[in-house]
């Protein structure tokens, strides 16, 4: 994890710099981007990626110090099933036609 610098900065723009810190992170890993700030009825997902056969969906938490809690905490069980993230991933799968698990 990697706080970003500690000037004041409008939470919206930290969390672009977050957005293009972690799509650069993970590109350099080897994954394709596919689409970035995907909006749903159930809510957003930040970023989309491709590995290899496997969709892969980031939340991404930005913040500039540790007090402020570990960005892995601000996603707990509501935003990944009631919150959003479950049923938006399925909206991004339905919209792009991906459906590997089933074979399709």
């Amino acid at each position: 994890m990697k706080f970003v610098s500690s000037q004041q900065l409008p939470p919206k723009k930290l969390g672009d710099q977050g957005e293009v810190a972690a799509r650069r992170l993970l590109e350099n890993k080897g994954y394709r981007f596919l689409t970035g700030n995907f909006r749903t009825k159930f809510g957003e997902i930040d970023l989309i990626f491709q590995d290899r056969e496997e969709l892969v969906f980031v939340e991404v938490k930005a913040r500039t110090k540790s007090e402020q809690g570990l960005p892995e905490e601000a996603v707990n069980r509501y935003k990944l099933a009631g919150g959003g993230i479950f049923y938006a991933g399925a909206s991004a799968i339905a919209a792009t036609g991906e459906n590997r698990r089933s074979g399709n």
